[in-house]
């Protein structure tokens, strides 16, 4: 007989279905008391097809050596029970500090990926694993070194013993605040890296205290990086996408028509107007000539801006990519103006004020009937191209004996952009999955390479840190950035949809069907993706690639074709950025001299920073060789591409400054 206000059989005393064992509480999936509870610091969801039963003695040992092994606190969160003591864990709150969740993560992981193949009969009974004695010293040495950085994240004790070192910001143009964060939280992982103690004097100095100048120092060497790295973003906050016409007479008469996009575009329902200057009558010059009359000016806009967009990306942590792309113009516009003519300067004016327009240079540029005819135009062009490994290749690859040879050995990729599976959120970061294949020493594809990376909240794209766009041929030069993901803390669902995904059997690389199989399991939900094929060539003495990019959309059965552009270093220095922590940034120098070298193969091995500029008898500034070779090199493309008569190319540099008005310095620039 039970006792008067004694919980009822099959109940327990703090709520939620008997058997819940140590998860009774705030570890039980009780919905009238989630709100009550917490907000955990991650979530971790497993997915249903890696979902099995567990019992109460699994569930406690789980949790107990991860609260040992990471310092975070797990709570799994369980569905209706099957049975006395055994229940599913369809996730995992976890609750602890940033700098533990990524290592608890990656035990969680691997127990998702692991378990999956068990059952609850082979995973109850506690596992004690081998004692190596190298693995539990530094694990211990670890925890050791954990416990004793945490006390610089505190007050320091009187009896301290520490070298002081006295850091002024009255001159800075930020205040502390706005650098470090309210309570300057930003600060911490310098405190942690650096041990170091920091606190504030007042409202315009910092008291970095270290057990011995050099700590010191260095804490103070990532302080005063972090400050400019914000003073850096306040005083460059420049509008972008920059549009430029760098043929005055392009357009300037005639004006730009607005024409239907092809039906052969991917989304041309998302940008249904393709937008066209119409050349000046009046010239005789063949379309793409016009490159041999560019201003200095014009070259410097250009310049600058790309300097501009390196710099500040040396202080962002990412995976990014600089390229210049060709392809076709798309705008946001209403179809009834289809047919319609707009003045250049009132097309600049509306592309760069109303933000509605969405003006775009899109990665296809011919469909698969042009596509065929431009490869052999390019592989037919041995005054200007050459043959070349893949870009994108970290080992052995096939380098075409000729041009024409090139299309023998494409490499093959996949891109898919996912929706976060532990987090239903549209707000929530998307993650990338990208997979290289490339063709061996046998004629057969591996392989090479599996990334994974998350993009910002609620975006379905890179981000674009650098956009320049030319508008009477479409290029654009680009600077896209994306957050870099370990393996070992990626979703298990995400994990193994790559590691399954695969070439065709057999797949011929001159056939135009999709030659990549995949399958995503049912916790994952593809936003969209492409796969592309891509031929690399060379351009003719320098270090500049050029890829043919043969790409299939989602819901297309053949490709269409676009080209990249970009030099063989740029992904080398970018790579650095990669492994960035707080209060770093990238030293690669002259930024200038780094990525448009002057002889458009490398910069030298190291070129001081210096932010001077070169400048005309008027006091204009001038552009470097790096960034006219460069466009030399773009023009060349786009006469081949337009099916041009041979250029006739003056011998390089023969770019003179013409004399002018300085009071007209300013080229054609929005």
């Amino acid at each position: 007989m039970r006792a008067r206000g004694s919980p009822s059989r099959g109940s327990t005393s703090r709520g939620g279905p008997r058997g819940g064992g140590a998860f009774r509480g705030r570890g039980q999936s009780n919905e009238n008391n989630r709100d009550s509870r917490r907000a955990p610091n991650r979530v971790i969801v497993v997915p249903t097809e890696f979902r099995r039963h567990t019992k109460d003695s699994e569930r406690t040992r789980i949790i107990t050596t991860w609260k040992n092994e990471t310092g975070c606190e797990v709570i799994p969160q369980l569905q209706a029970e099957k049975g006395p003591g055994r229940s599913i864990i369809t996730r995992f709150e976890l609750f602890g500090t940033s700098d533990k969740l990524d290592k608890v993560t990656q035990e969680i992981e691997e127990w998702i990926r692991y378990s999956a193949t068990k059952t609850s009969e082979t995973t109850g009974w506690a596992k004690l694993s081998a004692h190596i004695p190298k693995e539990w010293y530094q694990n211990h040495m670890e925890r050791e070194q954990d416990d004793r950085k945490k006390k610089f994240l505190k007050d320091m004790e009187e009896n301290e013993t520490t070298t002081y070192k006295s850091l002024d910001l009255r001159d800075s143009e930020v205040t502390m605040k706005d650098a470090f964060g309210t309570g300057l939280a930003k600060l911490d992982p310098i405190r942690l890296d650096d041990e170091v103690f920091i606190k504030a004097v007042g409202l315009n100095k910092l008291e970095i205290r270290g057990a011995d100048i050099k700590r010191a120092r260095s804490a103070e060497q990532h302080v005063k990086v972090l400050m400019e790295k914000v003073q850096l973003r306040i005083n460059n906050k420049i509008a972008y996408p920059m549009y430029m016409i760098l043929d005055q007479r392009e357009g300037t008469e005639e004006g730009v028509i607005y024409e239907k996009s092809d039906a052969w575009w991917p989304d041309n329902g998302r940008h249904p107007i393709a937008p066209r200057l119409l050349p000046c009558v009046m010239t005789s010059s063949g379309p793409g000539e016009y490159w041999q009359d560019l201003q200095p000016s014009q070259y410097y806009n250009i310049q600058s801006e790309i300097q501009r967009a390196l710099d500040i990306a040396r202080y962002e942590k990412g995976s990014y990519e600089l390229s210049i792309r060709l392809g076709c113009l798309g705008l946001k516009e209403d179809v009834s103006s289809i047919g319609t003519k707009r003045d250049q300067e009132a097309f600049l004016v509306d592309i760069t004020n109303k933000k509605e327009l969405d003006c775009v240079v899109k990665h296809w540029l011919v469909d698969d009937t042009g596509g065929e005819e431009l490869l052999e135009r390019l592989f037919d062009a041995d005054h200007l191209l050459e043959p070349a490994t893949p870009g994108t290749s970290f080992g052995w690859a096939n380098k075409p004996a000729t041009l024409s040879e090139t299309q023998w050995f494409p490499t093959l990729r996949g891109t898919w952009i996912f929706k976060d599976p532990n987090s239903p959120q549209s707000t929530s970061c998307p993650y990338v999955v990208q997979v290289h294949w490339t063709m061996d020493e046998d004629g057969l594809y591996e392989k090479e390479y599996i990334k994974f990376y998350r993009l910002d909240p609620g975006s379905y794209a890179p981000k674009e840190n650098l956009d320049i766009k030319l508008l009477e041929l479409g290029w654009q030069f680009s600077l896209t950035s994306m957050i870099p993901v370990g393996r070992a803390i990626v979703p298990s669902a995400l994990l193994t949809f790559a590691d399954q995904t695969g070439v065709k059997p057999k797949y011929d690389t001159a056939s135009k069907e999709p030659f990549i199989s995949f399958h995503a399991g049912p916790s994952l939900k593809i936003i969209t993706g492409r796969i592309d094929k891509f031929y690399t060539v060379g351009i003719k003495k320098t270090a500049y690639k050029l890829d043919i990019v043969s790409m299939w959309h989602p819901g297309k059965d053949v490709p269409c074709l676009g080209l990249n552009v970009y030099h063989s270093d740029w992904r080398v220095q970018l790579a650095k950025a990669e492994q960035l922590r707080a209060g770093e940034c990238v030293s690669w120098g002259n930024t200038v001299n780094t990525f448009l070298p002057d002889d458009g193969f490398s910069a030298p091995q190291w070129t001081a920073r210096d932010e001077s500029v070169k400048t005309d008898q008027y006091g204009g500034p001038l552009p470097g060789d790096g960034i006219r070779l460069l466009l030399t090199k773009l023009m060349e493309l786009s006469q081949i591409v337009l099916q041009s008569d041979p250029p006739h190319v003056p011998d390089y540099p023969a770019i003179p400054p013409e004399p002018r008005d300085p009071a007209n310095f300013q080229g054609i620039l929005i």
